[in-house]
Formats: C-alpha cells, structure tokens, sequence
C-alpha cells in the first residue's frame, strides 16, 4: 500500500463528535491572543496550514484496497491555540529591571492531538494517519478500540518539553511585569472528513486485469508514462474500470460536472498525496460517507522540532488599592499589554 510508518508519540481520540480536549476543560484563551504579535502570528500559521495537502487516514479493509478518510476544513474552521511555557518572571519596582535569557523551553501537550468522526466509522485496527498541516510530513501508525485510540506504548507522561540555550539580555521597564513565554501552537481543524475507497494497482499481480478492463492503448500509454502502477489509484478516478468485490462505488456518487450526467468510466489524471484522483474539473464526486469531524496536533517544523516563538509579555503592575485596580483594568484592558518578540522560528 506504500503507507509510511514513521511513529510519533502522540494520543489520538476518535468516537462521537465533540470537543477534542480529552481533559475536558475548555481552552481559555489567554489575554495577549488580541495583541498584535499574537494575531499576526496566527494568521500566519493559519495561511500555512491552508496551503499544506489534507490530512488523512488510511484503513486498511483487504487485499488491495484501504479506505482514506480526508479532512476538509470549512472556510472558518481553522483555528490556532497558543501554548506559552513561561520561562521566566521579573517584576519591577520604582527602576527598570535588566533580565538574562538563557532558556527557552517549548511544551508539546501530548492530549492536545485527536480526531474525532461524527458517528461510526470504518477504521480500525493498524490505520494510518497523515496529518499534512501538523509540518513533520510524516504518518502515524495507531490502534484503537470503538471509542478512543490507545496511548503510544509506555508512555506515562502528557507533557513533552523542548528546551534550547538562549542568550539575550531584556530591560523590563519600571512598574511592569515581564513575562518571558515560549510560544507553542496546535492547529484544530473542523469541517467534514468524506471517506474514498482506494485500490493498490499492484497488489497480488492485479495490474493486467486493471489494465485490461477497457482502457484502449492511447489510455494505456497515458498511465503508463505516468507511472500509475507506482501510485495507488482512487476509486472515483478509475471508476468502472476496476473489479469491485467489496461493492465499494456504493461509497460515492460520480457525475459529469457540466450536466450531472451519470459517469460510466473515467481516468486517473492528478496524484495528491500519493494517490491518483479524478478530474475535479470534469466530475463531481458526492461521498455517501463524509460525517463532520475535527482534528488537532500540535505544529511541528520539517525537522521534527516544534513551530516556536520567545516573547517578553509587558503588563503593568495593578494599583495596590481595590478601587484603582478595578478602574484601571477597565479602561486599560488589552491595550496595555506589549509583546515584544525575541525569536520565531515558524518555518
């Protein structure tokens, strides 16, 4: 099936659609999210995420065949959380305050990742999960019973800390609070996860029936030059032309895009994630099964260290008296806060 098996240790829930945070307690969002560093940070984030391939998971069901169930995002469905470590805290008094950074520690939030499919699914034991957004480009192998996916084997721990030396020296101002944070984030998409069945061309010698059953030779040498027999084809992209023992075409609906006309037969024209699909184009696909879904993990780069920022977060000592501390936080709100940042590292 050419599925990658590269493990990373992380939880992934799947069962009745709900809030993904397995600890039950909301996120609450901190009271720099409406700064300027942090909105421009988000966006950012959320303009990647939208460019990166979908994510997806693969079931195996047979021979040759597996289900692959891929996250669409609905418009506003990308959303970005800020989890900040906070390295260090400095309060000055009547003077300025100097302070040395010497750590930044990144936390990664192990139960911060999961999928979650509205209602049952088909995916079971031995699936694949690709989560394209998440920046490691790698797959997850994971088991699971009819309600959650296990933990990683012999992993106690729900926190993961990355930790780098710093160097840099910062005046906190007088009367503030410094608060020097590294900046984590997780990604949680929601949309609807729509289910294709998928064929290894490959597999158990099949390619000659595949090939056989009714393409001519100008069809031939177009998937032949396209090094077909080297991908895994979707079903909606060789619809009609393959052997179907599993009545998987009952999973989708194929129609001519110009005229909603039935489609007999089509060819494989794209590849996308290692898969060959149909003409977007051309044809209109309805998924019999595509149930609202959810997905988080946390942000990673390419190499496998997590998406990071250093800030310094500046607030403003609260006056000693009740009646001045009200007044102030009223009319100040967010506004006094400043972020100033020290190093991102996004891409």
């Amino acid at each position: 099936m050419h599925l990658k098996q590269n493990l990373l240790p992380f939880i992934f829930a799947l069962g009745a659609f709900g809030d993904l945070d397995t600890r039950n307690v909301p996120f609450v969002k901190p009271d720099f999210y409406k700064t300027p560093a942090a909105r421009s940070t988000i966006r950012r984030l959320t303009k990647y995420i939208k460019a990166q391939p979908p994510s997806h998971m693969d079931s195996h069901l047979q021979d040759c065949y597996y289900l692959r169930s891929s996250v669409l995002a609905d418009p506003d469905g990308i959303n970005i959380d800020i989890i900040a470590h906070e390295d260090r805290e400095v309060t000055s008094g009547s003077r300025a305050a100097t302070i040395d950074i010497t750590k930044s520690t990144a936390k990664i939030d192990k139960l911060s990742s999961g999928w979650r499919v509205e209602g049952s699914t088909n995916f079971g034991v031995g699936s694949v999960m690709v989560l394209g957004f998440s920046g490691n480009g790698a797959s997850m192998a994971i088991s699971m019973d009819n309600t959650k996916y296990g933990a990683e084997e012999g992993s106690t721990s729900r926190q993961t800390e990355v930790q780098e030396d710093v160097s840099y020296k910062f005046v906190c101002p007088p009367h503030t609070t410094c608060s020097v944070q590294t900046w984590t984030y997780v990604a949680k998409l929601k949309g609807t996860c729509p289910v294709t069945p998928i064929f290894d061309p490959v597999c158990n010698d099949a390619s000659p029936n595949f090939v056989r059953k009714g393409y001519n030779q100008y069809e031939y040498d177009i998937l032949r030059d396209g090094g077909y027999l080297r991908r895994n084809i979707s079903f909606p992209a060789a619809h009609g032309r393959l052997n179907d023992p599993l009545t998987l075409k009952s999973h989708y609906n194929i129609t001519l895009r110009q005229n909603g006309e039935a489609v007999y037969r089509t060819l494989p024209a794209k590849i996308a994630n290692g898969v060959w699909w149909h003409d977007e184009s051309q044809y209109k696909v309805d998924y019999k099964m595509a149930g609202a879904c959810q997905v988080s993990a946390p942000l990673f780069l390419e190499g496998g260290k997590p998406k990071r920022t250093q800030v310094i977060v500046e607030r403003p000592n609260k006056p000693k008296s009740k009646v001045a501390r009200a007044a102030a936080e009223s009319e100040h709100a967010y506004s006094d806060i400043k972020i100033t940042i020290l190093e991102q590292n996004l891409e």
